[in-house]
């Protein structure tokens, strides 16, 4: 699935109806976020993250992604089940993408395994 671009409050509604999100903030002036656009673009289209809806949002829409891109100049990334936040940090490599995604995964199937996947958010 491609890439999404999006607002902070397109977020709020996108992100309790989807199972997974993983939001990627930028930068124009970011280097490390002009070098990741594509990798996380392909990331996004690997079959294994299908069920994954990525998010691409300027970090201006967001005061502490905007903090962060701008101190570390390296993208900023949040990840979401079911609307609620996973983890957020800053990436400058695909590996870092990864990361976060497997750990979007794991946090899906402890949901799972515990039998709250079931219950209302």
């Amino acid at each position: 699935m491609p890439v999404t671009k999006s607002t902070d409050s397109h977020l709020r509604k996108l992100g309790i109806s989807d199972k997974y999100t993983i939001v990627k903030y930028d930068h124009e002036q970011c280097f490390y976020c002009k070098q990741l656009a594509q990798p996380y673009e392909d990331l996004s289209n690997r079959e294994e993250f299908s069920d994954i809806l990525f998010l691409q949002m300027s970090a201006s829409e967001n005061p502490v992604a905007r903090h962060e891109v701008e101190t570390k100049k390296m993208p900023f990334l949040s990840i979401y089940q079911q609307g609620i936040l996973i983890d957020c940090g800053c990436v400058r490599s695909e590996k870092g993408m990864l990361r976060f995604l497997e750990k979007l995964r794991r946090a899906g199937k402890q949901k799972q395994e515990s039998g709250l996947s079931h219950l209302p958010v």
